[in-house]
């Protein structure tokens, strides 16, 4: 009921710094109020509820910080989130540029953009339909975390090439991208 079979998934670093931020915040509060509770002579329960009260309190301020370290990382990086695919693991930014090779990516790191990119070596491994799929599932996942896409192609759209299937798949959904 609760598994993700496809193994695709977005997370935004805001959440991702929650999560770690509320872990280590847990950990280290816990750990702190069991040591300051022995201190002062606590045993048995009393000493079980100080330490329960540090995770607590350190979850919550390790939670609000990590949340805010994720967000201070993409209000300078540009970096939204990731994208986990079954194929790959990449960042998402808050303006991504889709084009052809090698043009788009010159254009996206001349404007401090992201862009998606596998390795040659996995692109080479993958079927046709697989590299739709992880390059999709990318597309999804970007536009979840707000990303603006533009469109720079380096010469003509070619019907059905992946630019063109990229472009239709924004147009059926009504996602926004500029073109240039």
């Amino acid at each position: 009921m609760y598994s993700d079979p496809s193994g695709n998934f977005a997370i935004s670093l805001t959440v991702l710094g929650l999560i770690i931020g509320a872990v280590v915040g847990a950990a280290a509060g816990g750990i702190v109020a069991y040591n300051i509770a022995k201190d002062h002579g606590e045993e048995g329960w009393d000493l079980v509820g100080w330490t329960v009260l540090g995770i607590f309190g350190g979850g919550i301020i390790g939670g609000a910080l990590g949340a805010g370290a994720g967000a201070l990382v993409t209000h300078f990086t540009g970096i939204t989130g990731l994208s986990v695919t079954k194929y790959s693991i990449a960042f998402t930014h808050k303006v991504t540029v889709l084009g052809h090779m090698p043009g788009y990516i010159g254009a996206a790191k001349a404007t401090g953009s992201g862009y998606y990119l596998i390795s040659e070596k996995l692109y080479q491994s993958l079927t046709p339909v697989e590299r739709w799929a992880s390059n999709l599932q990318y597309l999804k996942d970007a536009h979840t975390l707000g990303t603006q896409f533009v469109v720079a192609p380096d010469y003509v759209v070619r019907a059905g090439g992946t630019l063109w299937q990229e472009i239709q798949y924004l147009i059926e959904q009504g996602i926004a991208w500029i073109f240039g």
